[in-house]
C-alpha cells in the first residue's frame, strides 16, 4: 500500500559493461555513471535498483560503489539478471512483468540519469498512476552541462520546443504492463541505444492500448544527474 515516506520505486537499469576489446569506459564516463547510480541508490523514494548485467557478473563500476555507501548498496542494489547484453525495452518490461509483484511501480531509465525527486506516494499512488499507463518524466539539463543538447533537452523551457520528445528517456509504469503483448518483434528496440527509439517505443505502446503522457515537470531531471516529475500538475 502507498504511504507517505514508504519507497515505491523499482528502478531497472542496464548494467553497462561492454567487453574491453569492443569499448572501454573512459574515466570521465565511468564517473558520470557512478555519480548517477550513487545518487539514485541514496534516494529514499527508491525501493530497489534492478541491474540487468550485460555480461555474467555485476559490472565493476557498480560494485565499486559498495565501499562508498555500503548500507544503501547492500539494501537496494540487486543483480536482477545476467548475460542480458544490450538492454531492450521488451526485455526490461518482461523482467518487470515476471519478477515484480502486481502493482509495483517501475522506472526504466538510462544508467547516466539519477533519480532525485517526485517519485513518492503523493505522485505515484494507484489513484494517480493507473494500470496500463506510462508516464514520461521530462528531463532537464544540468546548469553546468556544456553539451550541445543542453538547451534542446531542457524541459524548463518546454513550451515551443519541437525536438523535446527525443529527449524523453525515462518511463514509469505499474507492473504488469500488457504481458501478452510485450513482444520482441514490437519492443525489441534498445534502451538508450538507437536513434529515435523513444518515439517508436511510445508509438508501439499506444498501439497496444497503453496510455502514454508526460506530466508537466515540477522537479527536475538533469543530465547526467537528476530525474523527477509531479503528477499533481
Amino acid at each position: 500500500p502507498c504511504a507517505p515516506g514508504k519507497p515505491l520505486l523499482n528502478v531497472i537499469l542496464s548494467g553497462v559493461d561492454p567487453p574491453p576489446e569492443l569499448h572501454k569506459l573512459s574515466d570521465a564516463r565511468k564517473a558520470e555513471y557512478q555519480d548517477a547510480v550513487l545518487r539514485t541508490m541514496r534516494n529514499p523514494e527508491v525501493k530497489r535498483l534492478h541491474i540487468m548485467a550485460e555480461r555474467d557478473l555485476m559490472p565493476g563500476w557498480i560494485a565499486e560503489l559498495e565501499s562508498r555507501d555500503p548500507i544503501s548498496y547492500r539494501t537496494k542494489v540487486f543483480l536482477g539478471r545476467t548475460r542480458v547484453g544490450r538492454l531492450s525495452f521488451s526485455y526490461a518490461i518482461r523482467y518487470a512483468n515476471e519478477e515484480l509483484k502486481s502493482g509495483e511501480v517501475v522506472l526504466l531509465t538510462n544508467a547516466d540519469l539519477a533519480v532525485e525527486g517526485g517519485f513518492g506516494c503523493e505522485n505515484l499512488s494507484e489513484e494517480k498512476l493507473f494500470q496500463n499507463t506510462v508516464l514520461i518524466p521530462q528531463r532537464l539539463e544540468d546548469d553546468m552541462c556544456d553539451r550541445h543538447l543542453a538547451k534542446t533537452c531542457d524541459a524548463r523551457n518546454f513550451v515551443g520546443k519541437v525536438s523535446l520528445p527525443s529527449c524523453f528517456d525515462s518511463y514509469v509504469f505499474r507492473a504488469p504492463l500488457k504481458p501478452e503483448e510485450i513482444t520482441e518483434e514490437r519492443f525489441g528496440l534498445l534502451i538508450g541505444g538507437e536513434w529515435q527509439a523513444e518515439n517508436s517505443f511510445i508509438k508501439e505502446l499506444r498501439g497496444i492500448g497503453v496510455s502514454v503522457y508526460s506530466p508537466q515537470a515540477a522537479v527536475v531531471a538533469v543530465y547526467p544527474r537528476l530525474a523527477g516529475f509531479n503528477t499533481g500538475q
